[in-house]
C-alpha cells in the first residue's frame, strides 16, 4: 500500500510526507463526519426493524386470543408509520408478514392474506430463513386448500415435507403435522390411496411422538374418507376413535366435531335414529355464542334426518336456522372486507401524505447539510483512495469471481443429486424393487444409468442414510402394512420371520435386528401395539 501510495504523488509531482500530512489536517475531519451520517441512518433502520418485531409480536398474540380485527388494525398502525420502509431486515419483514396473513384469512380476505403470503416467501427464500419459510408455505398452502388450488397446496406441502425430512429426520411431531396436511390435501384431490398413506404415516408418528392433539382430525379424515368409499362399517371405526381422542384431549370443541362425525356416519348408514342421538349429544356442547359454525352443521344434518324420516315441518325449521346462521356469517365477512378495504385506503392516502411531508422535510435538510466545499472534499477524497485501493480492489473481485464460480459448481452438484435421489425414490417405490433379497446398489445404478458412488452420496444427501438403511427402511414400512392389514383383516401372524423373508430380508436375525432399531420394538410388541390400536 505504502509503496501504491508514493508511485501515484511521484506522479503528481508532489512530495508523500507533505500530502499526508495535509490528508490528515485537512480531510480527515471530512471522513470523520461522512462516516457519521450514515451512522444516523443505520441507527434509524434497527429502531424501525425493533419497532415491527414488536408489532409482529403483538400481532400474533392477539391472534391466539381471537381478537382478529385488533390484529389487523396493529398492523395498519404499522403500515401508517416509516417503519416498514426503513426496515431492510429479511427476518423481521417477512415474519410480520406471515402474522398479518394469518389475521387476514381468519377474517376471509383471501387476496389481502395471499399478497402478504407471497411478499413473506420472496423474503424468507432471499434471507435463506427455512422457519419462516416452513410457516409461509404451510398456511399459504392451508389458504389455498380452502380456495380449491389443490394441486398448488399439494406442492407447496411436499416442499416442506421433504426440506422437514432431511433437516429433521426424528422430528416426529413436524413429521406428523406435514403427513397429515398431505394426506388432507391428497383426501381433496380425490386420491384415497396416497391419503390413506399419509395419515396412517401421521397416525404412526404421532404415537412416536406423543402428539395426541392432531389424533382426532387424523381419525375424523380416516372417518369421512371411508363415507365417501361407501364402507360405513370402517368409517364408524375411526369416528369413535376421534371422539375417543377428543375426550382423553379433554377438547370440548373436538368433542363436538366427534359427535357430528357419527352422526354423518349413520345418516351414510341411513340409521336415522342413531344419528338424532349422536345430534344430541352434540347439541349438549353448543349454545348461542359458541361454535357457530358447527352449529349451523347440527342444523344441516338434523335436516337432513327430519327429512328422511318425512317430518317436513321440522325439517323446514332446521333449514331455516341453517341458512339464517350462514346468512349471518357471510355478513360478517363481508363486513370484514369491507373494513379491512377501508382501513388500506386511509393507510394508503395517509402513507402518500406522510410521503410528501418527509420529502419536503429531506431536501430541506439536505441543502443545510451539505454545501459545495464539501462535495468537492468529498470527490477530492474518492479520487485518492480509488487510486490507493485499485490494486485491492482488483484483486478482491477476482477472488470473489473465483469463489462463486466454485459455489456454483457445487450448487450444480448438489443439484444433480437431488435429481439422482428422487429418481431411485420413484424406481424403488414403483417397482417395489426392495421386496429382492438380492437387490443391490450396483443394479439401481444400472437402472439410473449412472455409478455406485455418486448414487451413494445421492441417497446419503437425500434421506442422511446410507444405501442398505435406506432399503431397509421401505422393508420395514412394508412389513408394517402386512401385519396391520393382517390385524384389520383377522388372519393370524403364525411366523413373522416369513413376512420378512416376503419383504426382502434374507434372513431372520437381520429382520429382527433392523426391525427394532427402527421401530424400537419386536415385531411381536408391534403387533400387540397395533392390535390395542386398531381394536381398542
Amino acid at each position: 500500500m505504502r509503496s501504491n501510495f508514493r508511485l501515484f504523488t511521484n506522479h503528481l509531482n508532489i512530495q508523500p510526507s507533505s500530502l499526508q500530512q495535509q490528508f490528515t489536517r485537512f480531510l480527515r475531519p471530512l471522513l470523520l463526519l461522512l462516516l457519521l451520517l450514515p451512522a444516523g441512518g443505520a441507527l434509524q433502520a434497527a429502531t424501525a426493524c425493533s419497532e415491527i418485531a414488536t408489532g409482529s409480536k403483538q400481532i400474533a398474540a392477539l391472534i391466539r386470543e381471537s381478537r382478529y380485527q385488533q390484529a389487523l388494525q396493529t398492523f395498519s398502525r404499522l403500515q401508517q408509520g416509516t417503519s416498514l420502509d426503513q426496515c431492510k431486515d429479511p427476518a423481521v419483514l417477512s415474519d410480520l408478514y406471515v402474522s398479518a396473513a394469518t389475521a387476514f384469512t381468519l377474517v376471509v380476505a383471501r387476496d389481502s392474506a395471499i399478497k402478504y403470503l407471497e411478499r413473506s416467501l420472496q423474503l424468507s427464500t432471499k434471507g435463506n430463513l427455512p422457519d419462516i419459510r416452513r410457516r409461509a408455505s404451510v398456511t399459504y398452502a392451508m389458504l389455498l386448500n380452502q380456495l380449491g388450488a389443490y394441486e398448488r397446496a399439494l406442492m407447496l406441502y411436499r416442499e416442506v415435507y421433504r426440506e422437514e425430512s432431511r433437516t429433521a429426520p426424528r422430528n416426529y411431531q413436524r413429521k406428523s403435522i406435514n403427513s397429515f396436511n398431505l394426506g388432507l390435501t391428497f383426501q381433496n384431490l380425490n386420491q384415497a390411496d396416497s391419503a390413506d398413506y399419509y395419515l396412517q404415516q401421521a397416525l404412526l408418528y404421532a404415537d412416536k411422538a406423543g402428539f395426541d392433539p392432531i389424533k382426532p382430525n387424523i381419525f375424523g379424515l380416516l372417518a369421512e374418507q371411508y363415507i365417501r368409499q361407501g364402507d360405513p362399517s370402517e368409517a364408524m371405526r375411526y369416528a369413535r376413535q376421534a371422539l375417543q381422542a377428543s375426550k382423553k384431549n379433554n377438547n370440548s370443541e373436538q368433542v363436538l366435531q366427534g359427535w357430528l362425525l357419527q352422526a354423518d356416519v349413520h345418516i351414510a348408514a341411513n340409521n336415522l335414529k342413531e344419528a338424532l342421538s349422536c345430534l344430541r349429544q352434540a347439541d349438549r356442547l353448543t349454545n348461542d355464542s359458541t361454535y357457530t359454525l358447527l352449529r349451523a352443521k347440527i342444523y344441516k344434518s338434523r335436516y337432513q334426518i327430519m327429512l328422511g324420516q318425512g317430518d317436513s315441518l321440522l325439517a323446514v325449521r332446521d333449514l331455516l336456522h341453517y341458512q339464517q346462521i350462514r346468512d349471518t356469517l357471510e355478513l360478517r365477512n363481508i363486513k370484514a372486507q369491507t373494513e379491512s378495504l377501508s382501513n388500506m385506503l386511509e393507510i394508503a392516502e395517509e402513507k402518500y401524505q406522510l410521503e410528501r411531508r418527509l420529502n419536503k422535510i429531506e431536501r430541506t435538510q439536505l441543502i443545510q447539510r451539505y454545501s459545495l466545499a464539501l462535495l468537492v472534499a468529498v470527490i477530492v477524497i474518492i479520487l485518492i483512495l480509488f487510486r490507493l485501493y485499485y490494486i485491492d480492489v482488483r484483486t478482491k473481485s477476482l477472488l470473489f469471481k473465483i469463489s462463486l464460480s466454485r459455489k456454483n459448481q457445487q450448487q450444480l452438484g448438489t443439484q444433480r443429486h437431488e435429481d439422482i435421489f428422487y429418481q431411485a425414490v420413484e424406481s424403488v417405490e414403483k417397482d417395489k424393487l426392495y421386496l429382492d433379497p438380492d437387490f443391490s446398489i450396483t443394479q439401481l445404478a444400472r437402472l439410473l444409468g449412472t455409478n455406485e458412488k455418486y448414487l451413494s452420496n445421492a441417497i446419503k444427501e437425500g434421506s442422511g442414510d446410507n444405501f442398505k438403511a435406506f432399503i431397509n427402511q421401505y422393508r420395514i414400512n412394508s412389513i408394517k402394512q402386512r401385519i396391520e392389514d393382517a390385524i384389520v383383516s383377522g388372519n393370524p401372524i403364525t411366523r413373522f420371520s416369513a413376512i420378512g423373508e416376503e419383504c426382502g430380508f434374507k434372513n431372520e436375525s437381520t429382520f429382527y435386528r433392523v426391525f427394532k432399531e427402527e421401530t424400537g420394538m419386536a415385531p411381536k410388541e408391534y403387533a400387540n401395539m397395533m392390535k390395542k390400536h386398531l381394536h381398542p
